[in-house]
């Protein structure tokens, strides 16, 4: 596992740390700025993003299933096909998010932040959507 403060003098990865295709599960990179980072094809499985600043990231094809995002801000993030299951997006701002063909089974989406988001083949199956503002939500349905 990569801990954050053995990672960098200051105790947090940069985006040079992180390249698309890696295989970090379980790390903890709480707090993070990651604006406009690629983080393609990555594995976050259970990794802890809580508070990190993922805005304009590409994620599309990444793994964040059972990985904590609460609080995350994820507005204009692509996300498209990736695999969200189990997730914990409390709080998360995921305003302008792509989401197309994401997998969001059991997710935790609570009070979280959808305003504009695209939503269309993704699979909400049980996600829980409590107080989850989904203002102009487009889902693709027709």
């Amino acid at each position: 596992m990569i801990k954050k403060e053995s990672s960098t003098p200051n105790g947090k990865l940069s985006p040079a740390d992180i390249q698309p295709s890696t295989n970090l599960p379980d790390v903890d990179l709480s707090g993070t700025d990651l604006v406009s980072t690629d983080l393609t094809d990555i594995n976050f499985y259970g990794a802890d993003l809580s508070d990190t600043s993922l805005v304009d990231a590409n994620l599309s094809a990444t793994d964040v299933s059972n990985a904590s995002l609460d609080g995350a801000d994820l507005s204009d993030v692509d996300l498209s096909g990736a695999d969200l299951s189990g997730v914990n997006l409390t709080s998360a701002d995921l305003t302008e998010a792509d989401l197309t063909d994401a997998n969001l089974r059991e997710a935790e989406l609570t009070a979280a932040d959808l305003t504009h988001i695209t939503l269309t083949r993704a699979n909400l199956s049980y996600a829980k959507l409590d107080r989850a503002n989904l203002r102009y939500a487009s889902h693709g349905l027709r």
